[in-house]
């Protein structure tokens, strides 16, 4: 999920033209001290195809 997440939030920040914020420098044992870390990885690529791709349902009325 929070690769989804993470995906979803670049491909906006793109889409609207804000700057994507460098990779955070290397924390340290005494940083992170009884705290959970974990690496997350995207592929922004990946994302942007699958939101510009999308099915979009629409009802549409035609007059007789």
């Amino acid at each position: 999920m929070a690769k989804e997440v993470l995906a979803l939030h670049i491909y906006g920040m793109e889409k609207d033209g804000d700057p994507i914020s460098k990779p955070s420098k290397k924390l340290e044992a005494d940083d992170i001290e009884e705290c959970i870390v974990t690496a997350v990885t995207i592929l922004p690529d990946l994302m942007k195809n699958a939101m510009d791709n999308r099915k979009i349902k629409t009802n549409v009325t035609i007059p007789a």
